[in-house]
């Protein structure tokens, strides 16, 4: 007899909703300075479901977020902190991500609209691409009616043919942004002690070539990587059937084809794109050398000041100019004990790790969508048991 899946309560249901749409309302901006329609979304259900009484507190981001308050608080009353509405924002984000752990009970409601979601991403990604490069249309993603928080977006053709050099964006503000958003399916699709379906690996086929189109250097590096853990995993679990490697095949196959005859593949094999990219997201790792802390403010960090102006700051070096060595420290942490050993949420938080060296997802709100999915998968196995 199959076992039940319980249906989610009004509460839940919401608060699910809001994770895994908080990216695509992320575009659209409130009149309250800073906060979007997504992230309005997010804290009211939030809050619904906390005084629903559904709601449990995660106790091991207590001292992550103690960490970030003490030191919001301390610059701020120092005159050091430049905009205390961008620790309010990520604070708030923290604070959602403590009430998800009770929240796993409806993991398979979250996966399903989740996987569906990103499905349909990834079908107007194919959809805006071929109308683009065949027909010379583009296709919107947003509304443009909206107030957007991102004043380029209202021509969305120039923020695709200028702006983003030909490459279609989908529902998001940016390429990297969809491919960040798709990432966690493929882990979710690939990753299994039980082997792969096939109707599992053609979903992760499709999604591979929309990331392909939209060219995203990160996404694309990222999606190699789950895809060889993939292959690695299967092998181990002697669950690497034929069938599947001539699928592999047909899709590796596939993907050089979309490399050779779309803008995506112009866009990637292009010297001083390459290089111009390179430098741009890995130039931040010299902030040391430019800021030249003092030691107070390596060991302790100079906490969420707007640095736009000076350079750009992927995840990582990020991490260390905001919260210092020790905040660091507390932070990965503190991460690394909302994952349990040997499940798919270490190959989620491996990945959030490694989009940290080329984007901010950490401080974004790609974030939130990203600590469900560690919580969600922390009782799926990755290898199997003989």
């Amino acid at each position: 007899m199959m076992k039940s899946v319980m249906p989610p309560p009004l509460a839940a249901k919401l608060f699910i909703l809001s994770i895994v749409f908080l990216p695509h309302l992320f575009q659209y901006m409130t009149p309250l300075s800073g906060f979007t329609y997504g992230d309005c979304f997010l804290i009211l259900s939030g809050m619904f479901f906390l005084f629903s009484g559904a709601a449990k507190i995660e106790r091991k981001l207590f001292v992550l977020v103690a960490y970030v308050v003490t030191l919001t608080v301390v610059l701020q009353m120092g005159g050091s902190l430049t905009r205390i509405t961008t620790s309010i924002h990520y604070l708030a984000y923290l604070f959602m991500a403590m009430l998800m752990p009770k929240l796993t009970t409806y993991k398979a409601y979250f996966i399903d609209i989740y996987c569906k979601a990103t499905l349909v991403s990834a079908g107007l990604m194919v959809v805006q691409t071929i109308a683009l490069q065949k027909a010379g249309i583009c296709i919107p993603g947003v509304l443009t009616f909206l107030p957007l928080t991102d004043d380029g977006m209202y021509n969305y053709t120039e923020a695709v043919m200028y702006h983003n050099s030909g490459r279609c964006m989908s529902f998001f503000g940016e390429p990297s942004h969809y491919a960040v958003y798709v990432l966690p399916f493929l882990v979710m699709k690939l990753i299994s002690n039980n082997g792969v379906a096939k109707k599992d690996l053609l979903q992760a086929v499709f999604v591979t070539v929309s990331l392909i189109m939209c060219a995203s250097f990160t996404g694309i590096l990222s999606a190699i990587i789950v895809w060889g853990l993939s292959v690695t995993i299967l092998a181990l679990n002697r669950k690497l059937s034929i069938t599947y490697i001539l699928l592999i095949a047909i899709a590796g196959a596939a993907c050089a084809y979309v490399m050779l005859y779309s803008s995506g593949g112009d866009y990637l094999s292009n010297e001083d794109i390459y290089e111009r990219q390179s430098q741009g997201r890995f130039s931040g790792f010299s902030i040391l050398d430019i800021a030249n802390p003092s030691d107070t403010a390596l060991l302790f960090g100079y906490g969420m000041n707007d640095i736009a102006d000076l350079i750009y700051l992927p995840g990582w070096p990020r991490l260390l100019y905001y919260y210092g060595i020790v905040g660091s420290i507390i932070y990965v942490l503190t991460l690394l004990t909302c994952t349990h050993r040997k499940t798919v949420s270490v190959l989620m938080l491996f990945l959030l790790g490694i989009l940290m060296v080329g984007s901010e997802i950490n401080f974004g709100c790609y974030f939130v969508l990203y600590m469900f999915c560690i919580y969600s998968t922390r009782d799926i196995p990755i290898f199997a048991k003989y």
